[in-house]
C-alpha cells in the first residue's frame, strides 16, 4: 500500500533508543514501528538516540540533533516517536520539535510532562474527578537531609490510608516497571521499604509510594480517529504470573503474563465504564494521538470504582505491547495503527 492514511507516501523517522533504563525496549518498538511503516509504502529512516544522550545517529550520518535536521533529516514528513521515558517522553523532545515547527508523533509538550510526573499527574486527575490510590512522595534531598527526617518519611508512608494491605514503591518519573517494588504489610515492619526507595534513588529518581490495591490489573488505549475525535479501544486484562506482579520480566518476556482483550473478568458495563474513565483521563490530560491509561479494579474494597495507575503517552510498540493486542481487537492491524498514529500528528500541524 503506497501512502495509505497519509494520502501519499510519507519521509518518516523513527527515533528510538535513549538513555533511559527502557532503552532496549524503545528499539525493539522502533523496529516493529519502522518496518509496519516501509511495508504500508513510506520511505522510513531508522534514527537512533545513543546511549552518551549527545548524539543520534541515521544511516551513515552520526552527528548532534541540529547537524542531522540539517542534512540526512532535512526532508522528514513526520518525526515518529518511540522512546520510552526520560526527555523522549516527557516533554523536551516534543518541545524541540515544537520549536522548530517540526511534526511529531504523540502527545505535546504540556500533557507529555504531566503525564511522566506520576506524582503530578495523579493529582490532576484525582481533581478531574478519578479515582487514585493514597499516596506521598518520598524525594531524596529530604530523604538524605538526616535520619530522623528519612523516619518521619518511612512513617508516612506506612500511614497512609490502606498501607496495612501493602505499599507499592515506584520512581516518581520511569517507566516499564524498572524499580518497581510491591511490599506486603509484613514487610513494612523491616526494612524492605527503605531498601526499595534506596533502589528507586539509585535509578536517580524520587519514590513515588502509594497504597497498595488488590484486584484487577488492566489497561484502556485511547486512539485519535481519523477526524481527530479519540476513540476508548478495548481494554486488556492483564494476568502475572502466580506470586508476580507486572515487572518488566512480566511485561517484555515470552513467558510473562497473560493478557486477555477481551477482558475475562469484566462484563460489558465495567468495559464501558473503563472506556469512560480512559477517554477523561486522555481529553482532561491533553493527550493527543494516543494513549494508554492503566487500572486497577479492587477486589477487597467495597468500591469498585477503577483506582488509575497512570497514564501513558507513548505506549510499548513491541509484539509483547498491549495496545497493538487492542487494536487489533478493533480491527486495526499494526501496520494502520503506526500509520493512523502518524497521520493523527500531520492533522494537528
Amino acid at each position: 500500500m503506497a501512502g495509505g492514511l497519509l494520502g501519499n507516501p510519507a519521509v518518516i523517522a523513527v527515533l528510538r533508543g535513549g538513555t533511559t533504563g527502557e532503552r532496549e525496549v524503545s528499539l525493539k518498538t522502533g523496529a516493529a514501528v519502522a518496518s509496519a511503516l516501509a511495508e504500508r509504502g513510506h520511505r522510513v529512516l531508522d534514527v537512533q538516540l545513543e546511549a552518551n544522550g549527545a548524539t543520534w545517529s541515521c544511516g551513515e550520518e552520526t552527528g548532534r540533533p541540529l547537524d542531522l535536521f540539517a542534512g540526512c533529516l532535512s526532508e522528514v514528513d513526520v518525526f515518529w516517536i518511540a522512546l520510552h521515558g526520560g526527555d523522549g517522553e516527557g516533554g523536551a523532545l516534543q518541545g524541540l520539535f515544537e520549536t522548530l515547527g517540526l511534526v511529531h508523533t504523540g502527545s505535546g509538550v504540556a500533557a507529555s510532562a504531566l503525564c511522566m510526573d506520576k506524582l503530578a499527574s495523579l493529582r490532576f486527575l484525582r481533581r478531574e474527578g478519578l479515582r487514585t490510590a493514597a499516596h506521598c512522595l518520598m524525594s531524596e534531598q529530604t530523604y538524605r537531609e538526616s535520619k530522623a527526617s528519612a523516619q518521619g518519611l518511612l512513617e508516612l508512608a506506612r500511614s497512609l490510608p490502606g498501607a496495612n494491605r501493602g505499599l507499592s514503591i515506584k520512581p516518581r518519573c520511569g517507566g516499564s516497571s524498572v524499580a518497581t517494588f510491591l511490599l506486603s504489610p509484613e514487610e513494612l515492619a523491616g526494612s524492605a521499604l527503605a531498601t526499595a526507595v534506596e533502589s528507586v534513588f539509585a535509578v536517580g529518581d524520587d519514590a513515588l509510594v502509594e497504597a497498595r490495591i488488590f484486584g484487577i490489573e488492566v489497561t484502556c488505549p485511547v486512539l485519535d480517529g481519523p477526524g481527530g475525535l479519540p476513540v476508548a479501544l478495548q481494554p486488556v486484562e492483564i494476568c502475572p504470573k502466580p506470586g508476580r506482579f507486572f515487572d518488566y520480566d512480566e511485561k517484555y518476556s515470552e513467558g510473562g503474563a497473560d493478557e486477555f482483550c477481551p477482558p475475562r473478568s469484566l462484563d460489558p458495563e465495567a468495559v464501558a465504564q473503563l472506556q469512560q474513565l480512559a477517554l477523561r483521563a486522555h481529553i482532561s490530560s491533553g493527550c493527543r494521538g494516543y494513549s494508554r491509561t492503566d487500572f486497577m479494579i479492587p477486589r477487597e474494597e467495597q468500591d469498585r470504582t477503577p483506582v488509575v495507575l497512570e497514564v501513558n503517552t507513548l505506549p510499548g510498540m513491541t509484539p509483547r505491547s498491549l495496545f497493538p493486542l487492542s487494536a487489533s481487537q478493533a480491527g486495526i492491524n499494526f501496520g494502520e495503527l503506526c500509520e493512523r498514529i502518524a497521520a493523527a500528528s500531520i492533522l494537528v500541524k
